[in-house]
């Protein structure tokens, strides 16, 4: 704050100096040749100091945070009446859908020059129909899928575009047997499978080979959260959150924690505006919702209604769905998340959410139509102009 304090000081200076060389100038008709360096260079700043202010600004009322749900999404090329269980982010602007019939297609989505957002789909990967438990793009060209019939599945492509073209020329390369039931991924290499069977296996790819590395109890384990490359979440049935390290090819538990009672239901690394992950929002049934620090000892409670089942973060935003239609809308500010309680919606039965644009998000309905979640929220000093 002293900085910016120091800035603002600066600035007042120097619009004043400049003043008066644009005054001289138009006396003697000459205008000095860094004028207008310096005047960028004070534009420039001006930005600055704005952008840092927009926290301040966000509690007024001209600038307060509201949703845009905008359903006028144009969907091409759907061949399919199933409808979606899941939808899994595999590169920039490509998806993979798995449908409650245990089809899997891929969804290339792009936002078009008169901004309507075009959702084109893919033909069923006709190899397989299973319940999918993990997706992810491996390298440029492989992709691997987890599936609740314990399978895991590895694909090559040799196209590396983001588009349908990716999913068109997949080949499978292998399969291997594990049991399966959650799944996140450290990195492309190492992976945290619950078996379904009370036990948590690390796994590891070598050389397109599937190794089981070390096994241990799963803690009745109900929903898990990557960190960081070396650290996952796990929580529990009976509302316990554990922090574990993968160190030396085992698990080490380096934080344990008393939530609340019930089954964890969802992790949620939240995002701040500045890409830094550094809290984790826990939800359970009953409006059970904790925000932890996992840099610090601090928990924040929230009761709200509804059994709470999903939530997603982007750039200081998080956005929170309940089986009871009830959406949230959570912010960070200084560091800090918040309910905000001028945002909660009803009677929005959606049934996932991706995170699409910055701050937006494309939502789920139950009849499988796209509706896109635009959070508005002022970020720079540009939109400080435009709400003024």
């Amino acid at each position: 704050m002293d900085d910016l304090l120091q800035e603002r000081i600066y600035f007042k200076e120097q619009v004043e100096v400049l003043r008066r060389k644009l005054n001289k100038s138009k006396e003697n008709g000459i205008l000095e040749e860094n004028f207008k360096s310096e005047l960028k260079e004070l534009s420039d700043l001006e930005d600055k100091i704005l952008t840092a202010l927009v926290p301040y600004y966000r509690g007024k009322d001209n600038f307060t945070t509201f949703i845009n749900i905008e359903d006028t999404l144009e969907i091409k090329n759907i061949k399919n009446n199933s409808s979606i269980r899941k939808t899994y982010f595999i590169d920039e602007k490509l998806y993979l859908v798995n449908t409650l019939e245990g089809g899997i297609y891929f969804l290339n989505i792009n936002r078009l020059k008169d901004e309507t957002i075009e959702i084109n789909w893919s033909s069923p990967l006709e190899k397989i129909k299973e319940k999918v438990v993990w997706a992810k793009k491996i390298e440029k060209d492989k992709m691997v899928l987890f599936t609740a019939k314990n399978k895991i599945y590895l694909f090559k492509s040799n196209k590396f575009k983001n588009t349908l073209e990716f999913a068109e020329n997949l080949k499978l390369g292998a399969v291997y047997n594990f049991n399966i039931s959650k799944c996140i991924a450290l990195n492309e290499n190492f992976y945290v499978v619950e078996d379904g069977y009370g036990k948590l296996n690390l796994l590891e790819f070598k050389d397109e080979e599937v190794l089981k590395v070390f096994e241990t109890d799963a803690f009745n384990c109900t929903a898990m959260a990557y960190v960081d490359e070396n650290t996952f979440a796990l929580g529990t049935d009976e509302g316990k959150l554990f922090l574990i390290e993968v160190s030396n090819g085992e698990f080490k538990i380096i934080r344990k924690e008393e939530i609340f009672s019930g089954k964890v239901r969802n992790l949620t690394l939240l995002e701040d505006e500045k890409g830094f992950k550094d809290k984790l929002m826990i939800l359970g049934d009953e409006g059970k919702l904790k925000i932890v620090s996992l840099k610090e000892s601090s928990i924040k409670s929230y009761s709200l209604k509804g059994n709470l089942f999903y939530g997603v973060s982007k750039e200081g935003t998080a956005i929170v769905l309940s089986e009871d239609g009830i959406m949230y809308l959570f912010e960070e500010n200084f560091g800090q998340w918040s309910l905000n309680e001028k945002n909660i919606y009803e009677d929005l039965f959606f049934t996932d959410l991706l995170q699409f644009e910055n701050s937006k998000y494309l939502a789920v309905d139950l009849d499988n139509n796209f509706k896109l979640i635009d959070v508005k929220r002022i970020r720079t000093a540009e939109d400080l102009w435009s709400r003024s």
